[in-house]
């Protein structure tokens, strides 16, 4: 991850990284401040603009951690580490997925309880719902499919 990216990016690196589509409101916490999309009507969303807040100075050090949330409906809630930093690279200007490991939950599956849910639906074609579940789905789904060129491709693919 460049260091120079806004919260913005990083939200937008871990929205392709999950598969999501960035269809909800989202907020950083780091060090006691909310990170997010301004919302000018709303005051209960009252938080700094992530368009403005750049990683490196929020986070600067080896082992800071950080929440990220999305979703506050389904409420997906991300502990975000920072295991290294590396100089700084001219060559380096979009984030790089490094590893994964299975499909993410889909956006709008109902949270933590919602996911296990449909992992049992689509696991039983026997079940009611097996059927409707799949169709919401768009087809089949594989839960424990991940690709790292596909999300590499994305993030190289997305305008920073």
């Amino acid at each position: 991850m460049p260091g120079n990216i806004t919260l913005a990016g990083l939200h937008m690196a871990i929205q392709i990284a999950m598969g999501w589509l960035n269809c909800h409101l989202y907020r950083f916490r780091i060090a006691g401040e909310e990170y997010g999309e301004e919302l000018e009507d709303d005051p209960w969303f009252d938080m700094r603009e992530a368009t403005r807040a750049v990683l490196q100075r929020l986070v600067p050090f080896e082992g800071s951690t950080f929440l990220y949330e999305y979703d506050y409906g389904d409420g997906w809630r991300h502990s975000v580490k920072v295991e290294r930093i590396l100089p700084a690279q001219e060559s380096v200007t979009c984030p790089t997925c490094l590893a994964g490991r299975r499909a993410c939950p889909p956006e709008d599956c109902g949270g933590i309880g919602g996911y296990y849910r449909l992992l049992e639906i689509i696991a039983d074609p026997a079940r009611e719902e097996h059927d409707e579940m799949v169709a919401w789905l768009g087809g089949p789904w594989d839960p424990d499919h991940f690709s790292l060129d596909e999300v590499n491709v994305e993030l190289r693919c997305y305008s920073w």
